[in-house]
This record gives structure tokens, sequence and C-alpha cells, in this order.
């Protein structure tokens, strides 16, 4: 009685069986590889901190403030002839305004400026060939990846960051416009 021929093919089924698992694990972009073609994290605050976009955030929103306060100062020129308590009324309606309006342009800036860090992010996981690339500083647990932050804020050094037409701080943005 022979089963070598039964056992072989058997045996020949199972290497092959191993093998191809084995090559589809260690491909999987999860599998813990951190070569090229894996999974990488980037820091968004080194990228934003070590780059000129946040100095460039900065300068703008320095000019915002500058514009609104010009505004606020025309705007509350315009009181002098009304009764104090009403005059007191309206510039604190004015500030609360004004303020906000700030916070909102700030938002804005920094959307736009994380967004610019994300395309520099995005490009570089398509052209390295990167499955996933985690953003380190809000992810619970970042599975074991290369840390491209360093090429991330090489990539940015040079960029400009176009955060569009300044606001304008008129008359209508601010209430009490007649």
């Amino acid at each position: 009685m022979t089963t070598t021929g039964p056992v072989s093919r058997l045996f020949f089924i199972l290497l092959i069986s191993f093998c191809a698992v084995y090559l589809l694990i260690s491909t999987l972009p999860f599998s813990g590889n951190t070569q090229k073609g894996g999974i990488a994290c980037v820091s968004y605050t080194r990228a934003l901190e070590g780059t000129s976009i946040l100095e460039q955030e900065n300068r703008r929103h320095e000019k915002i403030v500058a514009l609104a306060r010009e505004a606020l100062e025309k705007k509350q020129q315009k009181y002098y002839a009304m009764p104090e308590p009403l005059r007191r009324e309206l510039r604190e309606i004015d500030n609360i305004t004004n303020n906000n309006l700030l916070r909102a342009e700030q938002s804005h800036e920094r959307r736009i400026s994380l967004q610019v860090i994300s395309d520099a992010v995005e490009k570089y996981r398509v052209e390295n060939h990167y499955s996933v690339v985690f953003n380190k500083d809000i992810a619970e647990h970042v599975p074991a990846g290369r840390d491209i932050s360093e090429e991330i804020i090489n990539h940015l050094q040079r960029v400009k960051v176009e955060y569009g037409e300044l606001p304008t701080f008129d008359e209508r943005a601010l209430p009490h416009s007649h």
C-alpha cells in the first residue's frame, strides 16, 4: 500500500497555500511593513511650526487685525452725538461682532494652512506609494510606520500659502450701519 502519491500532493498543495498566504500577508498595508508601500505618519504640528506656513499665517492675521481695528474705530467715531449708555452698548456690540469676525478669519486661515500641509502629505503618499499616512498628532494609536514629518517639512519650506483676498471690515460687516 503506497500513500506517497496522495500525501505528497497534499503536502505540495499545503506548501503552495502557505507561501501564497505568507506573500499576501507580507504585502498588506497594516502588516507592520515600514518600507515604502506601507504605513507612514506625519506630525501636522511639526509641519506647521517647522516651516514658514505659521509665520505666513500670523503675518496675514496681523494685517486683518489692523484692518478690523481701523474699521471699528471709524464706526465708533460716528457715535459721538449719542447718549453715553447707548454709545457704550453699541461699542460693546461692535467689539463682540468684530472679535467674532476675527475668530472666523483666523479659523479660515488655519484651515487653509492645514490644507496646504494635507496636499503635500497626499502628494508625498502617492509619489512614494504609501497606503496610509496618519496624522500622529490626533491619532490615538498610530500603527508602526515611517515618520515622514521631516520630508514634508523640507517640501513645504518653499511654499507660499495663498489665503485669498484680505477681508473687508466695512460698514456692512459691523452692525448698526445706517
